[in-house]
Parts: structure tokens; sequence; C-alpha cells
């Protein structure tokens, strides 16, 4: 493969001159010139050239970043050059940077931390406060936007794009009343002579990772990670992965309204507070809570439990349905023919169970690919016994545990009072799970930092003598309860529904035989019962498609049944899924193989 061979070279290679990409923007360039004088200072004999790049974010200037794919449209043509060679390093602001780095491509160094504040930039020196209701305010971010409304219900928020010059520009002309702006990037434009008012964190929390600079390389590329190592903040570097593992750990990305920010505890050399916030885009609705710890990821992730549990997921799906709806209102013909999204032109096939086609269909169209649904199981609620009885043996110091949230919909169904008035604690596998709980009145106690049951099973805060009940489908990953029991757990499975195979239908058999450029796998069973078939039907048949799926488990699936898997999505969610598509076919590796 193309990348891979390109990345082998790269790190085999005596290291002479380093190649940095980055964007055209005079921001852009101030920050990778920065790190070219920080390299050059570490090692005087290094070349250190500069790449311009256009990304197809700097083409599409008229659009809201949600319309037109949000922030990884600016990073995606660097992340592709880094692995075909092109460029060694990148660099970045933080805050840009998706949670989930595609495959081969690493964060190489962190460095120092600019003021982390946002500022408000006001022609006519009215403060926030002070402006006149119904004024027009620009801003880029949901978060900002979100945020000022809580504030300032009375102002008009319109999406802003452009460089920072051209923003402010765009205020001094009179099409804004007021901008909304990042501290940092006036300050390293000499510009932070026309804020108005910084705008304090306890009002307007910082997005995660906001104020720093990242530098990305190939992951595999031992000699550059080297150079940038000695570039690394350690400190700045735990707070931003904490604030980053806090989003990752909702399910959000860098254009979510989902604000976090972490200092070391004065005193401490590792001790962090963090700080976290997810609102409503119309800022209504609000959770927000602070933790301490000394491990970084851990803390990120025990944040984002705690704002479940309080009911923040309710949010967090209201403004993905929203972001979709966007997305799916400007896919079009002409998106598609142009390739200005990243599965543009792309026949991808979703083999997930009815109850749950459309939903990956909807998110894949959102990236301007064609779905194709091709259902091939069906969940069907099975009779049940005792269940009350098991229901009522759990105490405050149980636990209930759901690895999907059909398991929630079926037990719902049975019984949605004991649910809501339950005192015993819920383990959910990931936040969509955690979501259709919360839609009950719940909120999760537990969610794991990988969305797999193994993980589930190992992470969950249980004691031993502790009584778990795994409500589950009849075919389910039998380790779950072995990982439970070797731990000192009472384990009792409530078997609720099962999963019935569906035939591919003659229709389905021959858009396979014309051509389909990938195939999507959302769980074990769809995998079995779909490959199975194929093979029955004689898959030699069938040209070449790339297989994705959405974890290692259904990927081990996969492999066990001869087929060779192109990619996994390191999140496990069906996001990501989308997301690794669009970064698989966008990097040019090229078509799958099968075995």
């Amino acid at each position: 493969m193309k990348t891979t061979d390109c990345s082998l070279q790269s790190t085999q290679a005596t290291v002479t001159t380093i190649k940095i990409g980055t964007r055209r923007s005079e921001l852009a360039m101030w920050q990778t010139r920065y790190v070219a004088r920080l390299i050059s200072e570490s090692r005087p004999e290094l070349s250190v050239v500069e790449v311009p790049v256009t990304t197809q974010g700097d083409l599409e200037l008229e659009k809201p970043l949600p319309v037109i794919g949000g922030k990884g449209l600016f990073t995606a043509e660097l992340d592709k050059m880094l692995l075909t060679g092109e460029i060694d390093c990148a660099v970045h602001s933080l805050k840009d940077l998706p949670v989930a780095m595609p495959p081969g491509i690493a964060v190489g160094a962190v460095l120092a931390r600019d003021d982390v504040r946002d500022v408000w930039v006001c022609p006519n020196g009215h403060k926030l406060d002070e402006i006149e209701p119904g004024s027009v305010v620009g801003t880029s971010s949901v978060r900002r936007s979100a945020q000022l409304l809580a504030r300032r219900p009375d102002l008009q928020i319109r999406s802003i794009r452009g460089n920072v010059p051209t923003r402010i520009e765009k205020a001094d002309r009179g099409e804004f009343d007021a901008v909304v702006l990042a501290a940092a990037g006036l300050n390293r434009l000499g510009l932070s002579h026309l804020i108005t008012e910084h705008l304090p964190v306890e009002a307007m929390l910082p997005a995660p990772g906001q104020g720093a600079l990242a530098v990305t390389c190939r992951e595999n590329d031992s000699s550059i990670r080297d150079v940038l190592a000695v570039l690394n903040q350690g400190r700045v570097a735990l707070c931003t992965t904490a604030e980053r593992q806090f989003l990752k750990a909702l399910g959000g990305g860098c254009s979510a309204p989902i604000a976090a920010f972490a200092t070391i505890i004065e005193g401490s050399e590792t001790i962090i507070e963090l700080r976290g916030t997810v609102i409503s885009p119309d800022g209504q609705e609000s959770f927000s809570a602070s933790l301490q710890g000394s491990n970084a990821e851990q803390l990120g992730h025990d944040l984002a439990a705690k704002l479940l549990q309080a009911g923040a997921g309710k949010v967090i799906k209201s403004w993905r349905a929203q972001s979709n709806s966007m997305y799916m209102q400007t896919v079009s013909a002409k998106h598609i023919c142009d390739n200005t999204l990243p599965l543009s032109g792309r026949r991808i096939v979703v083999t997930r169970a009815t109850q749950d086609v459309d939903e990956l269909c909807d998110l894949l169209e959102t990236q301007g690919a064609t779905s194709i649904a091709m259902p091939v199981l069906q969940f069907t609620r099975l009779p049940v016994e005792n269940l009350p009885e098991k229901l009522n043996r759990l105490s405050a110091d149980d636990w209930v545990l759901f690895t999907s949230r059909h398991a929630i919909e079926f037990l719902a169904e049975l019984d949605a009072s004991w649910i809501a008035s339950s005192q015993c604690k819920f383990g959910c596998v990931g936040p969509a799970t955690a979501s259709a709980l919360a839609l009950l009145g719940r909120q999760a106690d537990f969610v794991p930092t990988k969305f797999v049951g193994q993980t589930l099973a190992d992470q969950l805060p249980i004691g031993s003598g502790c009584r778990v009940l795994w409500v589950r489908p009849k075919v389910a990953d039998e380790r779950l309860t072995e990982i439970l029991q070797d731990r000192g757990a009472i384990v009792e499975e409530q078997i609720l529904y099962e999963t019935k195979p569906l035939a591919i239908t003659n229709e389905s058999f021959e858009i396979l035989q014309n051509g389909v450029d990938a195939v999507t796998f959302a769980s074990s069973s769809a995998a079995e019962h779909f490959l199975g078939q194929l093979i029955q039907r004689g898959s030699n048949d069938i040209p070449k498609f790339t297989i994705a799926c959405i974890g290692p488990v259904t990927a081990d699936t996969v492999r066990l049944m001869g087929w060779t898997v192109d990619l996994v999505a390191s999140e496990h969610t069906l996001g990501d899924l989308v997301a690794s598509l669009g970064d698989y076919f966008s990097s040019d590796t090229g078509e799958s193989n099968r075995d």
C-alpha cells in the first residue's frame, strides 16, 4: 500500500531536511514559522522547509462549518500529505484536531500554551453586557454561540468564516456588530490591541485544547518524532489530554457544544483540575462539573461520565440530530459530482438490523455517500421469566449492564418504571447506549474508556461479591461474564431479545455484483450473516470492496470467515466508523482486498 511504503521510507532515511505542512492563512503561517524556529534552535544542523497547502475548509468560506463537514476539512489534506511523504510534520491549533487521529498519524508534540480565553471584538467599543439587544455577533463555533446565548439570549448569532483579520474586517465594515475569537490568535498576529474584552473562562469556557499548538507526524517515523519530542511541553500535554479525553468520552468532535479547561493544581506536578461543560446550542440547557485527578485520560473520562449521569446525554444527542440534519440539507448532486465531501460518489452498503439501518445510512449520506441498505438482521423480543425477581434482588450497590441500546429499549417495554425508580447502578457500553438510558430518566453511572463489552467488564468499579445483572441479547460475547466472575462478581444474565437473520435479496446481490465501494459491519452477527450468504451464493462473482468494521470484535469475526478487514473505527462508534471511511478514501489507500 502506497501510504505504508512512504512511511517506511521516511523512517529509514537519515533526517537532514524537515518539510512542515501548513495552511496558507496568516495565523497558520505564523504558527508554522514559530515551530520551524524552535526546531532550528534545538537542531541547527537540520534544514526546515515550509510547504503551504490550501485545504478544502479554506475554499468553502461561505457556509457554516457543521454544514461542510466540520473542522476536519482543515486537517484532511495535510494528513494525506503526511501519509504519502510529501511533508514530515504539520502544525495545527490543537483545538482543531479530531479527538481520534487518523490511522498512521500521531501528535508528536504539544507546545507551550497561549491565553486560553475567548475575546470580544467590537468596533464601537461596547462590551458584551453593553451591546444593544438584537446586535449581530459573528462566530463559527457552536460552543461560543451557545455560551453567548446563555448570557445574552437577545443577541443574533450568525456564522462567520475566514481568517482572523478577515473576520475583524467584516465587523469593521458593519456586517457584524461584534465578533468572538480566540485570544491566542490575536496575540500571535500582534492584534491584541483590537480586543474589546477578554471573556473570563468562568463565563466562556474554552474549547478543549484551545491556546495550544500541536505538531502531527507519521506515527512510525521515529526520526521525526525524536526531533519533535524535544519541543513537547509535558504539563500542557497533560492538561490538554484530559480536555480532549473528556470530549472523546462524550462522543463529541471539535465542532460540538462542549467546553473544557484543565490546570495543574498549584504546588503539584501532576494533580489536574478539569472543568467541563455541555450546553445546548440555544444556551438554554447546560451541564457543568469539575473533578481532580492525576491520570489525565481517566480524569477526562470520569468527568464525562459525571455529566452523562447528570443528563448531558440528551443535549449531545439533540445536537447530533441537528448537525446531521444540516449535513443532509446540503448533500446534493453537485456535491457528489464535485467531490466536495469525503465520501462523495462512494457507494457504501449498510448491513445493520432493520431497526438500525437508517441511522448509519443517514450518517454516511451526510458525508456525500450513496448509502445502500442491506439489512441482514432483525431484533425480536423474547418471552422472559423471573425478570421481576432478578430486578428486585438488586441493591443500591449492585449493577445492571447494557451492551446495546436495544437491551434498554426492550427492558423499557417490559418495565420502564423500574428503570426510572431503581436505586442500583447502571453501566453502559458507550455514549449511544448511555443516551438511550438518559431518555428514560436515568443516567449511566459508568461508561468505559473504550466502547466494547470486555472493557466495560474490565473497568467496571466493583468489589468482590458485588451483584451484576447483564441485560443482553441471546447471542453475545460470553467473555464479559467470565471477566466479571474472575473479578469476584456474582453475575446473572437476562436474555431479552434475539437476532434473527434476514436473507440478502436477489436485487441486493445484483447490486453487489455490479460493484460497491465498501460494506460496513457494526456487529459480529451482521458480518456472519452477510458474508456467510455471499460465500454460499458465490462471492467470486462480486468485485472487491472495502470492509469497514465498527470495532475489533467484529473485525475478528470477519477475519475468521476468511475475509480481509480494511479499517476498524478506533472509537467504536457509528460516527467514527463514517469518519474512518472518509479518511480511508481521502487518503487514496486503494481498493480493498479479501482472501
